[in-house]
């Protein structure tokens, strides 16, 4: 196995993203995905489960869990061993593994809780993400929405090296950053995304930095070319 060492620079970080994650200067007493006042973790899929919903929603999604086998065919069916007894469908709260059997109204309450996710939370990010080339479909090259770096900060004292990951083979792309993604069973994360010459494909959390070269992984996977 070759690692090599990705060295993440300072401008990923959430604070020196500029343009591309813009968040509140208020700390939020449960971290960036504080629930708004009304609102709690739902929790359907463990504790990563951060979307916020009205209390009453996160019961439901506990008492869910309790009868997830009851409402399973006994000898599995035409979709595996998880396959629903009639009347209930896949609640897919957290993406399509979650195979916890529910009525049909409360997957597309999951659904819409999901969709109003960014929303929920005391202080919502402003996103910017730089998704493309150039910054925008016109490849203009120019951030408009910028309002933290300039010339004064961008220097050796304040701009620099993050901190570094192992991966294997070299990366010569450039990673790129996206901002609160729902990862399957992990919750929200920004994550900057690395491709290297050695076909692996990696996600590492943006707001890991522990100089642990080893840590802030989320998941990495060998793409087949």
């Amino acid at each position: 196995m070759i690692l090599k060492r990705l060295f993440i620079p300072l401008g990923f970080a959430p604070l020196g993203l500029a343009g591309l994650l813009l968040t509140p200067t208020i700390e939020a007493q449960f971290g960036p995905e504080t629930c708004r006042q009304g609102f709690v973790w739902r929790e359907a899929c463990g504790p990563n489960d951060h979307v916020c919903v009205p209390p009453a929603t996160r019961s439901q999604a506990a008492q869910d869990n309790s009868q997830a086998a009851a409402r399973r065919e006994p000898h599995g069916g035409a979709f595996g061993p998880d396959t629903c007894r009639q009347g209930f469908v896949w609640r897919e709260a957290c993406g399509p593994q979650d195979h916890v059997c529910v009525p049909g109204a409360t997957r597309a309450q999951a659904a819409q809780d999901d969709a109003q996710a960014l929303s929920r939370f005391q202080n919502p990010p402003v996103l910017w993400d730089v998704l493309t080339q150039h910054q925008d479909a016109a490849r203009t090259g120019a951030q408009l929405h910028e309002n933290i770096l300039k010339p004064s900060n961008v220097a050796p004292g304040s701009f620099g090296r993050l901190y570094e990951r192992n991966v294997e083979g070299q990366v010569i792309t450039q990673p790129l950053y996206v901002s609160n993604q729902s990862i399957p069973g992990k919750g929200m994360h920004n994550v900057v995304y690395v491709a290297t010459r050695k076909n692996w494909v990696y996600a590492f959390d943006a707001d890991d930095t522990d100089p642990n070269p080893a840590h802030g992984l989320i998941w990495s996977s060998p793409v087949q070319i």
